[in-house]
């Protein structure tokens, strides 16, 4: 038992944001009685951290399981504030003494912990009158509740297609025996990967020709230097052949090649970097065109956009951590895999084992990570904030295959599924064009996501010309709301010519959500959100 108690006082001050549910402390105050602080300084840092830990509980932090399995044990699906997410925290000691305590010093490690949640939870009720009982108090909740409160009933367009019909259908047959037939049975019927073997070699040519031709290569099982017969420019070191297999594969900066690996999604033995060929590592212009090389990386990308492209810059200074920004490419981040939880956590999903396997995200947790548009099978979205981005700047891609034949397309045409694309085998992304036109554009983007750098729950980007005071040929695209990033078509064909009303914006893309929605029992919260979301990005791009 402990030889003396202790008392703290917390009060907080928090933001609310209407439009988006996001919770925002603005300020921390925390009062501890600890009697004689025998090491201020250390005291101190108890108390701001466990106030900071005590705020991933109330606002993010929640762990999820389905069927016994953990679903986001990994940190990048774990919602831990991160430093850039930690507020202002004022600790204040009381000192006094304590006959009981030694030295009068008392405890100061969990009670800084404990008052946390209740005093957000207050704080919440406060700003926005609405009592939370349950943590943590994620936008989802907030938004649902705000729904709840006033009556709104969210619409859903499935019914207008055959398509939506059959969806529906796979959707209420899920908790009737369909799910557990696909997870009891057809799951053992589904692709098995093998442990990856070890990685044999990796090779860092200097052109996109030597890399192609890497790419096409057929090594064959012996040791030592290459075959005299192998053509000139192939003398980029490939180092010990080995007993290998498999095809080759593109590596950038590895932040998801190599976790795939570990994660069995993927087993590459060779590998080919992309670091040193500076045809992937320029940002100049062609032509008109903006040319933005695949290897470049994002933090390079932030630096050159600052100035003529804040729309971009702002987009990619919402990614990751300034860390990992550093040394993601570009390419990277447009080709990255999907990231679903069950998917990449290894649930044997649809997409990961084959057909006869279940989408765990129906029944599971789908709040943030999964579509409201277009699902089917897989409920997975694109994770790229950059392809929203770049979808709205009208920019094409570059990919060249064997023999370095090249052909272009627009970035909205990249995409054939969730983090899915057109690349063949032994085709690289060389490059991102952006045209004159769109980089003379007005434009904005806007996140939303559960901690500073997490994937978008939620991304608007909106794009347009600005002539006599009435918008141009306006684009509006919406991330992690369909497998793809998803434009707003009828939405824009509407605004085009109108004048600049941002309210107007948001009724658009309302109605149109209205006609095609097909959410999941617990992700329509983003119906309620996207619209307000593109009214505020109208508002920033071209004011009201």
């Amino acid at each position: 038992m402990a030889a003396t108690y202790t008392f703290a006082a917390h009060a907080v001050e928090v933001e609310v944001d209407p439009v988006t549910g996001k919770v925002r402390v603005l300020d921390y105050v925390a009062a501890h009685d600890v009697g004689r602080a025998l090491n201020p300084a250390q005291v101190e840092g108890q108390i701001v951290g466990g106030v900071v830990m005590g705020l991933g509980a109330a606002l993010t932090e929640e762990l999820l399981s389905e069927g016994g399995r953990t679903v986001n044990g990994a940190y990048v699906h774990y919602a831990l504030p991160r430093a850039a997410d930690a507020p202002r925290v004022r600790a204040i000691l009381v000192g006094g003494s304590d006959e009981a305590a030694p030295f009068d010093a008392k405890s100061v490690g969990e009670m800084s912990i404990i008052p946390v949640a209740a005093a957000v939870a207050n704080a919440v009720y406060d700003a926005i009158g609405i009592r939370f009982r349950e943590v943590p108090i994620t936008p989802d909740k907030v938004i649902d509740a705000q729904a709840a409160r006033s009556g709104r009933v969210r619409p859903t367009g499935w019914r207008r297609s055959p398509r939506g019909w059959s969806i529906a259908i796979m959707r209420w047959a899920y908790p009737r025996g369909l799910h557990s037939a696909l997870h009891g049975i057809g799951t053992r019927l589904g692709r098995r990967r093998p442990p990856p073997a070890p990685i044999t070699y990796v090779v860092s040519p200097t052109s996109v020709g030597s890399a192609l031709a890497a790419l096409v290569e057929r090594p064959s099982a012996r040791h030592g230097s290459r075959s005299a017969t192998d053509p000139p420019g192939r003398s980029e070191r490939w180092g010990v052949w080995g007993a290998i297999s498999g095809p080759p594969t593109l590596i950038g900066s590895a932040t998801d090649v190599l976790v795939q690996r570990r994660q069995g999604l993927a087993a590459p033995v060779r590998l080919v970097s992309t670091r040193q060929i500076s045809e992937l590592r320029r940002v100049d212009l062609e032509g008109a065109d903006l040319v933005i090389g695949g290897a470049v990386t994002l933090r390079e990308l932030e630096d050159a956009a600052a100035g003529p492209l804040p729309l971009l810059a702002e987009a990619v200074s919402s990614i990751a951590s300034p860390q990992l920004r550093a040394t993601a490419t570009v390419a990277g981040n447009l080709v990255q895999a999907k990231r679903c939880w069950f998917f990449r956590n290894g649930f044997d999903c649809y997409k990961r084992s084959g057909p006869t396997c279940p989408c765990y995200a129906v029944l599971g947790d789908h709040r943030f990570h999964h579509a409201v548009v277009d699902g089917h099978r897989c409920q997975a979205v694109t994770p790229s904030d950059l392809a929203t981005v770049f979808t709205a700047l009208d920019a094409t891609v570059e990919l060249a295959g064997p023999g370095d034949r090249r052909r272009r397309l627009p970035v909205a045409d990249f995409y054939t599924g969730p983090g899915e694309t057109v690349l063949r085998p032994a085709e690289i992304l060389v490059a991102i064009h952006l045209p004159a036109a769109a980089r003379q554009r007005h434009g904005a983007f806007e996140k939303l996501a559960l901690w500073h750098g997490d994937f978008a729950a939620l991304a608007v980007a909106l794009t347009a010309d600005v002539s006599e005071g009435r918008l141009r040929d306006p684009r509006i695209v919406l991330g992690a709301v369909a497998p793809t990033p998803w434009r707003a078509r009828r939405a824009e064909r509407q605004l085009d010519g109108q004048p600049l009303r941002a309210g107007e914006v948001k009724r658009l893309v309302d109605t149109e959500l209205a006609r095609v929605a097909h959410p999941l029992a617990s992700n329509g919260w983003k119906l309620d959100v996207v619209g307000g979301m593109a009214e505020r990005v109208a508002w920033r791009a071209f004011g009201d």
